[in-house]
């Protein structure tokens, strides 16, 4: 069969599964715009449309209406607040935005330096301590990223519209064997590490006091939730560099150079909680620093800044990983309860990619087989996920999927932590590379053995399947555990025949 077009494959997807797929958000600003001006969003909102399938995008101007009753999860799966300088949040918003999390809902917040954005978002549980709300200088003492003098060797504030984006540094968390960037950072091309510059961020936070409620605004709930007796901590999932020089045409002083965190996320999954990114700056996403609106042509070359756009036009490498920086916070904001909906999207995706629209066999029956057919398909699907999603994605899924399981010791094992951390596993002996890949083959199977070779039959095959969310997560957690025994099994095997070789 020749390979199959997969951009098309949307084509034969049962319109229900859209529906039960499709990301809903809402995107909330208070002075910035949603258009096409130097400080609007709609080069953004654009990028995030791609995600696929695509959102369902509603904007608000909470300079002019408030958060009610409506904005819940059974309307919205993910809230982004875009903060400037509108009016504060009421008590009761607060409650409406802290419901929504408690229950699942994602949220991403941002403002920029200084007061920017605290009124929109520095009173929200867990948001007010992932990111510095009031304190970070414009001035004296600012964090700027617009390290580079540009083209025309002249440090500038308007370079923050210019090709030259700021360098990050992702985190890297792994088990020990293997080290990936967070889930935020990945994309088909590498990590992502660029981000557009701007001469005055804010910072982003772990916080503390963790452990203590939030009692504010008649609330009183745990603000970050225990897990193995101690609150589950944010991450900064990235970190940036601010040295900043004297810029000729805004009079702003050099300032010391100090490394400062550009993004955070808590994973309030692991809690039954909803997930929370927060970004040091909108800057990162507005028009004049991705695409040179409102910018001006640069006074010392005469010469148009087009943002992360090349002479044509056309996006750069950069614009390119930018926007993947986008649609992964829109892909792990979603709930837990409407996330394997989205993944079994993405295996569908694959199986009619190449290598897997030719190379992909059912594990042999009768179930349950041997471990070595369920890693040599894994090894298949890990590729082609790489290949579509980057690095780490597996190991997200395969975690997941033992979570959702109850295997929770050995998700605990392979539970990724950062670099700087100390496990404190006892050794192991488990080869965890082909741990990974022997689940991921048992699930690829459980999901994809129904589907038919031919994709023009997709819809009727996904019809008769009748994958509802039950169902769905039913099969990946009996996949999973059959999976386990099958591996303690093979491990088992393998650790009494290498004891009677050392006699």
């Amino acid at each position: 069969m020749p390979p199959f077009d997969p951009d098309h494959l949307r084509r034969w997807w049962p319109k229900r599964f859209f529906e039960r797929c499709t990301p809903r958000i809402l995107v909330v600003t208070d002075s910035l715009s949603v258009g096409n001006d130097a400080f609007g969003l709609s080069t953004f909102l654009t990028e995030i449309a791609k995600y696929q399938p695509n959102p369902i995008i509603t904007t608000l101007d909470h300079s002019a209406t408030q958060f009610d009753h409506t904005h819940t999860t059974a309307n919205f799966d993910q809230i982004w607040l875009f903060g400037a300088s509108g009016p504060a949040l009421s008590s009761n918003e607060v409650k409406v935005l802290a419901t929504l999390m408690e229950n699942g809902g994602g949220v991403f917040a941002t403002g920029d330096h200084g007061t920017l954005g605290f009124e929109l978002c520095g009173s929200l549980p867990r948001v007010r301590k992932m990111r510095e709300w009031q304190n970070t200088p414009m001035v004296n003492g600012r964090i700027d990223t617009v390290i580079n003098p540009g083209r025309n060797h002249a440090a500038q504030f308007s370079d923050q519209s210019d090709d030259i984006p700021q360098h990050m540094f992702p985190t890297y968390f792994g088990s020990g064997q293997t080290w990936n960037t967070h889930a935020l950072l990945r994309s088909p091309i590498g990590d992502i590490d660029v981000l557009p510059d701007h001469a005055h961020e804010s910072e982003c936070l772990v916080g503390n006091n963790l452990g203590a409620p939030y009692t504010d605004h008649g609330l009183n709930l745990i603000e970050f939730p225990s897990v193995a007796g101690a609150p589950l901590e944010p991450v900064i999932v990235a970190r940036s560099v601010s040295a900043g020089r004297f810029l000729i045409d805004s009079f702003k002083p050099p300032t010391t150079p100090r490394v400062f965190g550009a993004i955070s996320a808590w994973d309030g999954h692991r809690v039954a909680k909803g997930r929370i990114v927060c970004d040091a700056t909108w800057h990162h996403f507005v028009n004049i620093n991705l695409d040179g609106t409102g910018a001006g042509p640069d006074p010392l070359l005469v010469d148009p800044r087009r943002g992360l756009r090349d002479s044509a036009g056309d996006p750069t490498e950069d614009f390119t990983q930018v926007a993947n920086y986008y649609r992964n916070i829109v892909d792990w904001l979603i709930p837990a309860t409407r996330r394997w909906c989205s993944i079994f999207e993405v295996l569908v995706d694959i199986r009619y990619r190449f290598p897997l629209f030719e190379e992909f066999i059912p594990l042999p029956d009768p179930h349950p087989c041997p471990w070595d057919p369920r890693v040599d398909l894994g090894t298949s699907v890990d590729a082609a996920l790489t290949a579509l999603k980057g690095r780490g994605y597996t190991d997200d899924l395969v975690i997941g999927a033992l979570d959702l399981a109850g295997v929770n010791r050995l998700a605990d094992h392979l539970r990724p932590q950062a670099a700087d951390e100390k496990r404190q596993d006892p050794r192991s002996l488990l080869r965890i590379e082909e741990l990974r890949r022997g689940i991921v083959g048992s699930i690829a199977d459980a999901l994809l053995r129904d589907l038919p070779a031919n994709p023009h039959e997709l819809e009727e095959a996904l019809t008769k399947i009748g994958h509802d969310d039950k169902r769905l997560e039913s099969l990946i957690a009996s996949a999973t555990k059959d999976a386990v025994v099958a591996a303690t099994d093979h491990f088992k095997q393998s650790v009494d025949s290498t004891f009677s070789i050392l006699g």
